[in-house]
């Protein structure tokens, strides 16, 4: 007999499989939402009291306003998109105040997804369609708090988005 809940209580967290690896952190107190830019080279990150955009590869600020009536502005009545006047984008977010994420990458054939095996506290699981499941370690605090994930448009990329705030993972 198959027990879900057992066999996920036996896996032990660690580091993702290749070729997935840790390219980037962004600490971010009161984060609610992320998102992947257009281009899919960027994420952009919403906390309570500000929203800013990062370059994924490089790690470089392109933008932070803390402009309380953008911030606002830029939800779509959905709490689906967000829109960055300052890019001219519409960008697709997910987290605690925004929808679920991408959890599958047909790109690459990978499915992320949150659990809760041992109730408060989160799990991050990467799977590879039919193949073996990957508990992720995360810096993110599991039972501070919630978790949310999803892979970039390209599927090049996933993130792990917490209220501390975001780490990304890179497909190399």
């Amino acid at each position: 007999m198959i027990c879900p809940l057992a066999d996920a209580q036996q896996l032990t967290a660690g580091t993702p499989p290749k070729p997935w690896r840790l390219s980037r952190t962004f600490p971010a107190g009161g984060a609610v939402a992320c998102g992947w830019t257009t281009n899919d080279d960027a994420i952009l990150l919403i906390s309570d009291n500000a929203y800013s955009v990062y370059k994924i590869e490089t790690g470089e600020e392109v933008l932070i306003n803390f402009d309380h009536n953008d911030l606002y502005d830029g939800y779509t009545k959905d709490d689906v998109h967000f829109d960055v006047k300052e890019l001219g984008q519409t960008v697709n977010i997910f987290g605690f105040r925004a929808g679920g994420g991408n959890r599958v990458s047909s790109s690459t054939d990978w499915v992320v997804e949150v659990i809760y095996p041992w109730w408060p506290r989160a799990m991050v699981i990467l799977t590879r369609v039919f193949f073996i499941r990957y508990a992720i370690e995360s810096d993110l605090n599991p039972v501070a708090s919630w978790l949310a994930c999803g892979f970039s448009v390209s599927g090049k990329h996933f993130a792990i988005l917490g209220n501390e705030g975001v780490e990304i993972f890179s497909y190399r």
